[in-house]
């Protein structure tokens, strides 16, 4: 699916679709309490889960730095279902919303955080950190993010994959 319209059933009116929201932690706790009735966003423990769930639109995937295997096993589960989905990254004082993933057309979030890594001008000094801290969790460690800020990245979210129920061009992370 790669628009999250919501379409209708044949004399049952409106289909709610739901977002499947797929972390831990302050900012997927704030992703999670949004939604507007039309497209509500429930929070998840695994892509199992995402699995059972009804008329799921697409999922956002809220990971630390560290999420690879995360965003691996949401982007094996969705890409042959072209389910959308939107990575949320939290590391080392950043948050990244995006690209969004709308299969099968092109827009990795792996190239773009190395793209990221060798762009930033602190890349080398991030990842002495790194090597010298250890691998981050895999579970976002989000508890400096500021109550505010986890409200702000949930209304950019919403905003972005509400904004893709006009239309593939809609998104802008994407």
């Amino acid at each position: 699916m790669t628009e999250l319209s919501t379409g209708t059933r044949s004399g049952t009116g409106p289909r709610r679709v739901g977002v499947a929201v797929l972390g831990a932690g302050r900012v997927a706790e704030a992703v999670a309490a949004g939604g507007d009735g039309r497209m509500p966003f429930v929070a998840v423990e695994s892509v199992a889960a995402i699995a059972r769930m009804d008329d799921c639109a697409a999922i956002v995937v809220v990971s630390s730095g560290a999420g690879q295997r995360r965003q691996a096993a949401v982007q094996e589960y969705a890409s042959p279902r072209r389910l959308s989905w939107l990575p949320v990254r939290v590391d080392s004082g950043w948050i990244t919303i995006g690209p969004l993933v709308r299969p099968p057309r092109p827009g990795c979030p792996v190239c773009v955080q190395r793209r990221q890594a060798r762009n930033r001008r602190d890349a080398a000094a991030r990842r002495l950190l790194r090597e010298h801290l250890g691998p981050a969790p895999e579970q976002a460690d989000d508890s400096m993010v500021a109550p505010m800020l986890a409200a702000a990245v949930a209304r950019l979210v919403r905003s972005d994959l509400g904004a893709c129920s006009g239309g593939p061009a809609g998104a802008r992370t994407g």
